[in-house]
Parts: C-alpha cells; sequence; structure tokens
C-alpha cells in the first residue's frame, strides 16, 4: 500500500553531494561486471546479479549489504511480484 510519508525516509543517492564522484564509479563497476547477465524476476527469487547490485547501492547510500538484502527478500517474496 502505497504511504506518502514513507517517501521522506527513501534512501538515494544525493549527485549534488561530494560522494557522487565516488558513487557513479561504483554503480557503473557493477554495471559493467552484470551487464551482460540474465536478470530473472522477483517472483523466481534471488541471483548473483541482484546481489552485486545490491552490493553498490549499499556502499553508495551507507548502509549494510544485509539491510538491502532483506529488502530484496521482501521484495521476492512480495505477493504482487510473484504473480505470473
Amino acid at each position: 500500500m502505497f504511504q506518502g510519508r514513507a517517501i521522506a525516509t527513501m534512501l538515494v543517492p544525493d549527485p549534488r553531494g561530494d560522494g557522487w564522484a565516488v558513487a557513479v564509479p561504483l554503480l557503473q563497476a557493477a554495471f559493467q561486471k552484470t551487464k551482460r547477465r540474465v536478470v530473472p524476476q522477483y517472483r523466481d527469487g534471488d541471483c548473483e546479479v541482484r546481489r552485486i547490485w545490491d552490493a553498490a547501492a549499499a556502499q553508495v547510500m551507507g548502509v549494510s549489504p544485509e539491510r538491502i538484502g532483506a529488502w530484496r527478500a521482501l521484495l521476492n517474496a512480495e505477493p504482487i511480484l510473484r504473480r505470473n
């Protein structure tokens, strides 16, 4: 269910911040490492490509890979995403 208040707590890299010069190469490296790989639907469960992307995102956002992994697990289990 959409909750407008949740938007205020979303973690999004700030392109105006000093860390952007570090963030872009991290995200580009993750993309380069996975750009030729197939990414299954969330409903098909966890995959290495998403773990690579999430590890880069965790570094950029300053959160633990475990926290992002927990979010990924929630998406994998989301009934709406699991429909065929």
